[in-house]
């Protein structure tokens, strides 16, 4: 289960009273602090909202204006961030993934990549109905970062997918 919350004692750290992203897991009785900064030392510094997860529950979508869960995230706008599963400890770790865009861009896609892999990044405007296509730029992979810009202005949906090979 995911929720917003502003409480300062769900979970041990900095907590800084704004509101926040929750995951409890009920399997565990554990709540962990998803809008996490991407220190790992608390909170992001601004406001998070609208917590939603995918379908089958693998991934959790949310919304925030804080400027310190993904790097280069300098656009002071709100900006859609992903958490996905990527142990299965005890308490979930999480990857964090990053759309940020400012308004008359296209969005600047990060996600953690892994060594040997090829990237291909799709969109598509619509959940039903329409096939996904390949954005025209290729990704750059720095590290265990990937990046792609879709320089082009989305209409007023877009979804995203990266497809590692």
């Amino acid at each position: 289960m995911a929720f917003r919350s502003t409480a300062t004692n769900l979970v041990s750290g900095a907590i800084n009273g704004l509101p926040s992203i929750f995951v409890y897991d009920v399997t565990n009785s554990v709540t962990l602090l998803a809008s996490v900064n991407r220190f790992g030392t608390g909170a992001g510094d601004n406001r998070c909202l609208a917590p939603a997860f995918s379908g089958d529950g693998s991934v959790l979508v949310f919304g925030s204006w804080a400027s310190d869960l993904a790097a280069n995230d300098f656009n002071n706008n709100a900006d859609l961030f992903l958490l996905s599963p990527y142990s299965t400890s005890v308490i979930p770790l999480f990857s964090l993934q990053a759309i940020v865009g400012a308004p008359g861009q296209g969005p600047t896609l990060t996600w953690p990549a892994m060594s040997g892999k090829t990237y291909r990044v799709q969109f598509r405007d619509s959940l039903t109905g329409s096939a996904w296509q390949d954005l025209p730029a290729s990704p750059t992979i720095i590290g265990n970062q990937g990046y792609i810009n879709t320089s082009a202005a989305p209409g007023p949906q877009r979804f995203y997918r990266v497809l590692a090979f």
